[in-house]
């Protein structure tokens, strides 16, 4: 199982963190490495449609524990070193399309739409708050 304990991202013409990045921004292949680049060999993994991105991906963020979590254009996905899981509306969020995410202080995740709002993870359900 591979974690990641810190991200560094690389995208055709573009370096740096997904989660400061515009949400209009998305790509479409995910460069990540697994280990400290100053201190051990470069190890970049890539994700992608053949690993099983979903979409383009709009943001990216690794858990304390080194799990990925993406926001991408066909729902979100949870990487756990081993495989990914995909949450779309199926499962209760408003839109596939998601534009960013953010973990709050709480450890509780939150996702944005660009036309439906925001959601939150609440246990096995999703709790959204739409746009009036």
């Amino acid at each position: 199982m591979v974690t990641f304990a810190r991200i560094l991202v690389r995208a055709p013409n573009w370096v740096g963190d997904m989660a400061m990045a515009a949400p209009a921004l998305a790509v479409d292949t995910l460069d990540v490495i697994a280990t400290d680049p100053i201190l051990q060999p470069a190890n970049w993994i890539r994700f992608d449609k053949r690993s099983g991105v979903a979409g383009r991906i709009r943001g990216v963020h690794a858990e304390p524990e080194g799990k990925l979590w993406l926001a991408t254009t066909r729902g979100l996905q949870h990487y756990d070193g081993l495989r990914f899981t995909t949450w779309t509306m199926a499962d209760g969020l408003p839109s596939d399309e998601l534009s960013s995410l953010a973990f709050d202080d709480e450890r509780t995740l939150w996702v944005s739409f660009a036309e439906a709002g925001v959601a939150r993870r609440d246990g096995d359900r999703w709790v959204t708050y739409g746009i009036e």
